[in-house]
């Protein structure tokens, strides 16, 4: 994983990673991909990025689409992990995903764990139901990133409960324990 600030986003191709804000994460079972798995999706606001929008429409036939993805860790707030993605084909699109560990820590362990996110955009349908919206299936990587974010998860965790006013003892207990019930929640839901 790189750790950068977030004003130096780029590529591994140099380009210019303009975040993206997300709507909403979610998850899309396909049960004729990824062995039935629950894939995470990230619904973005592309409102100034009519390029996204393209990209995502130009995959609506093949499903998935040509891109280099990079993760990047936030050096001035450890809470934000980043995914920048840069599609090459059929056109040129860079774009970052900045997501809060507090908020989406278990959507970045998924995309990790299975090295695939569906993206969409919200403002290409009228559904609020994410299986109703174009989406393209972005492969990532994460064999090195992986090794990274699991000690990084469980430092912040800890951080955050110490925050709350918790022993660092208790803190880093209570960690495990929350980490361990998410992905098990998680579980649950796949196995549905």
């Amino acid at each position: 994983m790189k750790i950068f600030s977030k004003q130096d986003l780029k590529s591994n191709r140099n380009k210019t990673a303009e975040s993206v804000p997300i709507v909403k994460i979610g998850n899309m079972r396909q049960t004729l991909m990824m062995e039935g798995r629950v894939i995470p999706c990230i619904v973005l606001d592309t409102t100034i990025r009519k390029d996204i929008e393209s990209i995502i429409l130009s995959h609506e036939d093949i499903n998935s689409g040509y891109a280099l993805t990079t993760w990047v860790l936030n050096k001035k707030n450890k809470n934000e992990i980043i995914l920048i993605v840069d599609f090459t084909e059929p056109f040129d699109c860079c774009f970052s995903i900045v997501m809060d560990l507090n908020k989406y820590a278990m959507a970045i362990e998924n995309i990790m764990r299975y090295n695939v996110v569906y993206i969409q955009s919200r403002n290409l349908g009228e559904s609020d139901n994410i299986m109703m919206l174009p989406s393209v299936l972005v492969e990532v990587p994460s064999q090195e990133a992986k090794k990274f974010w699991d000690k990084h998860l469980v430092i912040q965790t800890e951080k955050n409960i110490r925050k709350m006013g918790y022993p660092k003892k208790v803190a880093k207990r209570m960690a495990f324990e929350h980490i361990k019930e998410q992905i098990n929640q998680y579980f649950y839901l796949e196995n549905m």
